[in-house]
């Protein structure tokens, strides 16, 4: 009896909802999208982040969803869209300096060496020519041990 009313509670307990992906005809604010994304990832669903992210960018294509795809293109490890995104972006003029350092990091992890120098030099002449306080700097650091552990 005392295994039955606990097993009936327990089946009465309320369950948190499994992250599921926004059904909507309309595009998500970019605020919406990045806390949905986030939510994915915290769950690591990097397949139900790509496929949110290409559905809104495809219903409002702008350089942060571009970003916001590329970024979960590379946690689901699919690096050829995310490059496909970077170097767009980048021809176009609209990859800042801390998001070249991302599609960097990115290449690093993809085993593409040429590819994260290249990228880590941009971000470095981005990042210098922005104003400088202590982030930047830190960046610059970082970027400056990167670059010497990669052109070894």
């Amino acid at each position: 009896m005392v295994v039955a009313a606990a097993v009936l509670i327990y089946a009465q307990r309320s369950v948190p909802a499994p992250v599921a992906v926004p059904e909507t005809d309309a595009a998500m604010t970019d605020q919406a999208l990045d806390t949905a994304i986030n939510r994915l990832y915290n769950k690591q669903d990097f397949g139900a982040a790509v496929k949110l992210a290409e559905v809104q960018n495809q219903k409002r294509s702008t350089p942060h969803r571009q970003l916001v795809l590329a970024t979960a293109y590379s946690y689901n490890l699919e690096y050829d869209k995310a490059f496909a995104l970077y170097d767009a972006l980048d021809r176009a003029g609209q990859l800042p300096g801390s998001e070249t350092m991302t599609a960097a990091q990115v290449a690093q992890l993809a085993g593409d060496k040429a590819r994260a120098i290249s990228y880590f030099q941009k971000a470095q002449a981005r990042i210098q020519a922005q104003p400088q306080d202590f982030a930047t700097k830190r960046e610059l650091i970082f970027i400056d041990q990167q670059l010497s552990s990669l052109q070894r």
